[in-house]
């Protein structure tokens, strides 16, 4: 009877006992505590170590590395349904009788005056495309033949008057331009629907850093044009980073 008691003991399942449980999962968290810690400020920052750009390879492999698509979805949404709204108002389609009568007089672009309005009821149609390329990205409906769409007709009504443009209208297209080579379509998109491929499938990470360099670009080279027009913004700039400064000494 014993036998078959210590053998029944011996088949059974060994549990640790809560105690020794409970120091596994201390150590477990004071690992994550330690890790989290550790890690460069860097790559707090900016998402990536210093390491990674030490070769060429490092660097190809950060730029493949596999990103969320939610943000680039949702950047893609709202850039098309402005641009919807810009058409109408900033391309001038509610005023384009009388931006594009017949026998008008246009100043064009250097380089770019070979270029020639259509005659008006055309210009409604290449108006038309431009506006169904800009809901087609906002939507992520047939998501690049729409980019091919609206940057095309866009950069064609933008050479086209040079007294219409402005530095944010070089932006809208150079993002369309962008938004045609990445996969912002995986997320928010009606091709993601019908492609369980596409369905929020995963985005290399250089579709998001090139839109921060492109943007950040701009930035920064309007902050310069301010501060070279106006020496304050010199001043406030040195002010704040001396108070950032200031503050991460208090913190140490």
């Amino acid at each position: 009877m014993e036998a078959g008691g210590s053998d029944v003991a011996a088949g059974a399942p060994h549990v640790e006992p809560a105690s020794d449980q409970e120091e596994s999962r201390d150590e477990g968290t004071q690992t994550t505590a330690v890790n989290t810690s550790t890690e460069s400020r860097m790559k707090r920052l900016f998402g990536f170590e210093k390491e990674d750009l030490s070769s060429w390879h490092r660097f190809v492999c950060l730029l493949s590395r596999p990103t969320d698509p939610a943000s680039l979805g949702i950047f893609r949404f709202v850039f098309g349904m402005l641009m919807a709204i810009d058409i109408t108002q900033e391309r001038g389609l509610s005023h384009l009788d009388y931006r594009f009568l017949d026998g008008a007089p246009v100043c064009r672009f250097p380089l770019f005056n070979f270029l020639k309005p259509l005659p008006l009821d055309w210009m409604y149609f290449v108006y038309v495309i431009m506006l169904i390329g800009a809901l087609g990205i906002m939507l992520g409906c047939f998501y690049r033949l729409s980019c091919l769409m609206f940057i095309s007709t866009y950069w064609y009504v933008f050479f086209l008057d040079k007294t219409a443009w402005n530095n944010h209208s070089y932006l809208y297209g150079l993002i369309g331009v962008q938004l045609t080579l990445m996969d912002a379509s995986r997320y928010w998109s009606i091709d993601g629907l019908f492609s369980a491929r596409k369905r929020n499938a995963d985005v290399p990470l250089w579709n998001y850093t090139l839109l921060r360099f492109q943007v950040s670009l701009v930035s920064s080279y309007k902050l310069l044009c301010h501060c070279a027009s106006n020496p304050i913004w010199i001043i406030l700039l040195h002010k704040v980073c001396r108070d950032n400064t200031m503050t991460e000494t208090l913190r140490k």
